[in-house]
Formats: structure tokens, sequence, C-alpha cells
């Protein structure tokens, strides 16, 4: 039977790690966490499982999935580098954290095993409580951190646990921390920081700037009251329009409670009432609303209208993909830039400025290898 080139590529990968990284009789990951690791969706993973449990390479049962026991033991390696170890909130954060946090843990794990693999080795994810809460982290998890070992934490969620990370004296990544924050770290401690400002301005300016170079005049803001920049960000807005000589625009906010049906509608009366030639764009959620549907023949926008969306299942329509940049913080990249530090032989204390980027849809799914709805 032949596969996808995709497909195979996947199984081509996944067939080696089995082959290198676990022994007879041991449990895979369950595919909500391998899935995410592999960089492709629950469906792709399961896809590729099921026919390694059909050629017998690995069995499957309502327990998980193992490696077949009949399978060819790993070759005996010399004793490899320390992996890095990413720290997770709790063991189900795709679910108990908010879609920030959680895709901020997703892009955190893509990022750092591409740069494993990059440098044959690898990683490894530690949950620190059953309930998500920083009060009650269970340090029995952390008893094989030492100095050897290099640890990346994703946010200040983690700061109850500095104390002892820092007395291990481990390499550290931080990602999500202010230089303030950070002042206190000990000379023993080896760590590279990204740090960001004020993420909310570098959003509204950064878009703003982009629509202007694309001959933007009169620019809408068009999102939910549960996002940061709509809450915190309309000063921001009208500042950096007015720094650029440019119409007040306008900043529209609606209720995060109302369908997507009824967004789409609101941004049609928006555009029919004005005559807007930019528009910065927060639709999440809305994967609860899931139904396909044109976005530009439900708006009335015209496709050439230069746009900045969140990040969003939006990014998937082609109309979109060919017009649209995306405004996002790059979660991924910084991650797979720590995760190189912390493989790397670098001593000292490293901060970097981190901010909003905007590449093109496609730049944006290249990267962080977007395929299909779900991936998000």
């Amino acid at each position: 039977m032949a596969y996808p080139p995709k497909i195979e590529k996947l199984y081509s990968r996944v067939k080696a790690l089995l082959s290198e990284q676990y022994f007879p009789g041991a449990k895979l990951p369950c595919e909500r966490e391998f899935a995410p690791w592999m960089g492709v969706s629950r469906k792709t993973i399961a896809r590729v499982l099921q026919r390694l449990a059909e050629e017998h390479k690995v069995m499957r049962d309502n327990t998980g999935t193992y490696v077949h026991k009949e399978t060819e033991a790993p070759f005996f390696r010399k004793p490899e580098q320390e992996p890095v170890s990413i720290l997770l909130p709790a063991p189900d954060y795709t679910l108990s954290c908010e879609f920030s946090s959680r895709y901020a843990h997703d892009r955190t794990i893509q990022g750092a095993l591409k740069a494993a693999l990059k440098h044959n080795s690898r990683i490894i994810t530690i949950p620190v409580t059953e309930t998500n809460n920083p009060d009650e982290i269970n340090y029995s998890q952390l008893r094989g951190i030492h100095p050897e070992s290099r640890v990346i934490c994703n946010s200040p969620w983690f700061q109850k646990l500095l104390p002892f990370l820092y007395a291990s004296r481990c390499r550290m990544g931080f990602l999500g921390f202010s230089r303030e924050f950070l002042k206190s770290v000990p000379d023993t401690t080896d760590f590279t920081a990204f740090c960001p400002g004020n993420l909310i301005e570098s959003f509204l300016r950064g878009g703003i700037r982009l629509l202007h170079e694309a001959g933007a005049r009169n620019i809408l803001y068009f999102g939910s009251n549960a996002a940061n920049a709509s809450i915190r960000g309309k000063f921001c807005f009208e500042r950096a329009l007015a720094e650029l000589q440019l119409s007040p625009g306008k900043f529209s906010v609606y209720d995060s409670s109302i369908t997507l049906q009824e967004r789409l509608l609101l941004l049609k009366r928006l555009f029919f009432k004005e005559k807007y030639d930019g528009l910065i764009l927060e639709l999440n959620p809305f994967r609860e609303h899931d139904w396909d549907f044109d976005f530009y023949a439900e708006t009335g926008i015209p496709e050439s209208l230069p746009m900045i969306t969140a990040v969003s299942d939006l990014v998937f329509q082609d109309k979109v993909a060919r017009h649209a940049r995306v405004g996002h913080y790059p979660v991924m990249k910084y991650s797979f830039q720590t995760t190189e530090f912390l493989l790397s032989e670098e001593h000292g204390h490293f901060f970097r400025d981190a901010e909003y980027e905007f590449p093109t849809v496609h730049e944006f799914m290249e990267y962080h290898n977007l395929k299909q709805k779900g991936n998000i």
C-alpha cells in the first residue's frame, strides 16, 4: 500500500526512534503528547502508529502503545549528553491551561525538539504538579536535576522552583521572564533568557507599522474583549497611529461570548459603515464554532486588504494565506535558540530581547510545520 510522502517521512522518524531510544516493552508517549513532539496532528501520528502495529513493531491496547517485545533492542551506546528538561505545570497541560499557555508549552516543546534533533540530543518533559497549582509543586519530580542538567522554564509560573534550581547549579533557559526578575540569579548558574518588554505595544505598534508600509491609512483593530491587546491596548493603538500621522482609525472590541458567525457579521457591518484600508484581527477562540467558511465572503472585505491576524485556524484558509501576515510571539524560535545554548559549552548570563514577529502566513506555517487544522 502506497502512503503519502508526509506519512512515509513521519513513519521513518518514528521507526528510527523505536530502534534508537526504546527497549522492547517500553511504553510510548500518548498520542496527545507524541503528536506535538513530532510536529503533526493526533490523527496523523495515530495513522503511523496503526501502521507500525500492523507490522508488529508496536502493540496497542486501551492502556497505551508499547514497543513490541520481539523488536531488536537498541544497540549499546556510550553515555549520552544530558537531555534538555522542559518543565510543565501539569501532565494534562493541554486541557488545564488556557489557550495562550497551552500554545506556549506546545511551541516550547516543538522548538526544543527541533534543536535537540539537530544536535543529536533529546528532550524530556517534567510535569511538576498534578493540579496545575504552583502552590502544590511536587519536588520529587525534580530529584534527578543536578549540575549537568539542562532545564527550560517558559513562564514565571515556575518562580517558586527557582531557588531549588539555582541550588542545583544546572544550566537554565528562561522564556517569558523579565530582566528585573532575573537579577537574583547566582553567578554559579549559566543561563540564557528571552525577556519580553511590552508585548501588547510590540504587537500593535509592529502591526500598524507593517500595514502603513503596505499603504494603509485608516486602520481597524477588531478583537475579543478577552484578548490582552483589547483589554490594555487602546492607548498603544492610538499612540502608534498618531506617531505615523495616520487617521484615528477604530479600536473595536466585541464580547468573546458571541459566536463566530456573529463576529463576522459585526466585522462586515464595520466595513460597510466606513472604508478601512488595514485590519488587525483577533478572532480567538473560535474552534468551538468549527465550520467551514470563507472569511472574505462572510465579511465582504476585499482580498487585497492588508491584514494582520493573530494565531488561529484562520491561517489555513488559502485566501487569507495569500494576503495576510501573522502577528505572533515566536516561542518556538526562542525555545530552539535556548536549547542550542543549553547544549553548547557557553558560560555566563545572556539576556535577549523578545518581541512579536509578523511573518507571512506561508512563512509561519512552514516554520511551525503546520499542514492542517488542529495543529494550532
